[in-house]
């Protein structure tokens, strides 16, 4: 799985969002050549942010795509190497819940880091969690919903 999110990142394709997220809030927007003042934590929480996206998508649409027989899936990949149904299921998500919690854990860094005026710009910027992720608990509070909205799908895991 580790090879297919490499290309899912890139797939997904959120730069456009990041250079507007960050060009809303004062931030250098030139990804392709970072300026100095940049963090590489900075770097690394839009990888995050990426890859759990990817994830979210794959997650969410797998349904979807199983019944269309799209291969372009993390649970897809993971089934095609022969993991059973629920358990390839269970795998993205703990692995999107361990992103989610590796997120969190670098956003406090990188404010720990920030200096001076930008300390606000980047205090918004790395907050963009606490809005799609209302708490640190809801690592926990997102699996339990995806759980329950698969059980909600019916028995689409079980065959």
């Amino acid at each position: 799985m580790h090879e297919w999110m490499a290309q899912r990142i890139i797939t997904i394709s959120t730069r456009p969002f990041m250079v507007l997220f960050r060009e809303s809030f004062g931030l250098p927007t030139d990804l392709v050549r970072p300026l100095a003042s940049d963090s590489p934590v900075l770097g690394q929480l839009q990888l995050l942010l990426q890859a759990m996206s990817g994830m979210e998508n794959d997650i969410l649409g797998w349904e979807k795509d199983d019944k269309e027989g799209n291969p372009l899936n993390a649970v897809e990949v993971l089934l095609s190497l022969g993991v059973p149904r629920l358990q390839a299921f269970h795998a993205v998500l703990d692995a999107h819940n361990d992103l989610m919690r590796l997120y969190i854990a670098l956003a406090a860094e990188y404010l720990v880091e920030m200096e001076g005026p930008q300390k606000k710009q980047a205090t918004a910027y790395v907050t963009l969690k606490d809005k799609l992720w209302p708490c640190d608990g809801l690592v926990d509070d997102r699996l339990r919903a995806v759980r329950f909205l698969m059980q909600m799908c019916g028995s689409f895991c079980d065959y």
